[in-house]
């Protein structure tokens, strides 16, 4: 124990002692540089210093550790527009960490690898673009912009890239590096204003159900076949009829049955986005929300987007329902 003891001593006054040196200073290094901290017997930057201006002694260039006389281990440069990167640095080179840049209300901020000093974005990292600018009248602009996976020279090679728009748009893009064109590529896109197949929204263990289609009008006046399903939302459940419309896009929601949705305490995703419409009537105005649930037949079908009918009553059940299921 005793022997422990020593040799611990030993080894905590020899750390202590080689790594504390007496702050230098040399102008002779760079030519716009100083150089402020601990020298190797070379007189080289060794271990802890920083770089200044030599017009500006309290704009710092570089702060963090030397070794003969290269950027190495963890430190942080400082550039003249305000952006800076702060990580670990091998021989030199900037290898992983992190990166901020801000200019005109924008933000870009990674962290992951990089390539050398060039600071490219390199290897497995994240980057978070912000516009903070508000967009002019009738133009839509990308709000926010967040790549996470595998970059290559700045680009993202291989991963998940999410859009937000100022309209309310939001965009998921799964990117894959193809060895033949040496390129990215995208090669899946969900939108969040349009419904998708996902076995998980789908709740049903029967082969199939039937459902009943209720005729209404007549030749004359036309003919329409209703669907009759309940829609839910938290512990709210109503019943509700739709127009059974293969030739429509759109599933929507009348304006009443929106109404009455409200006045019962539903509740829902609001999407924030206006959006309209061409069919026989004209435009058509309305809204997008996503259902919790409806139920048809024997199956319930969750998180389903749904255009609210901000100018009529009808309610139309058209492939944006049907592409939920996989056929």
């Amino acid at each position: 124990m005793k022997k422990f003891l020593i040799l611990f001593l030993i080894l905590l006054i020899s750390y202590n002692s080689f790594s504390q040196c007496k702050e230098e200073t040399r102008d002779d290094l760079w030519t716009d540089l100083i150089y402020i901290g601990c020298l190797n017997d070379l007189g080289n930057p060794d271990g802890k210093g920083k770089l200044i201006y030599k017009n500006d002694n309290n704009n710092i260039y570089y702060d963090g550790h030397f070794k003969d006389g290269e950027h190495h281990g963890e430190g942080t440069l400082y550039f003249s527009d305000g952006g800076k990167i702060w990580g670990t640095f091998e021989d030199g080179e900037f290898v992983k960490g992190n990166s901020y840049y801000e200019s005109d209300g924008r933000i870009e901020k990674y962290e992951g690898g990089f390539k050398g000093n060039q600071f490219n974005y390199q290897g497995n990292g994240k980057l978070i673009k912000i516009n903070n600018n508000k967009p002019t009248e009738n133009v839509v602009i990308k709000k926010l912009e967040v790549d996470s996976g595998r970059f290559i020279n700045d680009n993202l090679a291989n991963g998940k890239r999410k859009e937000v728009w100022s309209d309310g748009t939001e965009i998921i893009s799964i990117i894959k590096f193809n060895i033949e064109t040496l390129e990215p590529d995208v090669v899946s896109v969900i939108r969040n204003y349009i419904n998708y197949y996902n076995i998980d929204d789908i709740d049903g263990d029967v082969e199939f159900t039937e459902i009943v289609l209720e005729k209404r009008g007549n030749a004359n006046e036309g003919i329409s076949f209703h669907i009759p399903m309940k829609v839910s939302g938290t512990s709210t459940t109503i019943d509700g009829e739709w127009i059974f419309d293969t030739g429509a896009e759109s599933f929507s929601i009348g304006k009443r049955m929106y109404e009455r949705m409200k006045e019962e305490g539903m509740q829902f995703k609001d999407l924030n986005m206006e959006v309209q419409s061409i069919g026989v009537g004209g435009i058509s105005n309305g809204e997008l929300i996503i259902i919790d649930e409806i139920t048809i037949g024997d199956y319930k079908v969750k998180n389903i987007i749904a255009k609210v009918n901000l100018d009529h009553n009808f309610s139309l059940l058209g492939m944006w329902f049907l592409i939920k299921y996989d056929f």
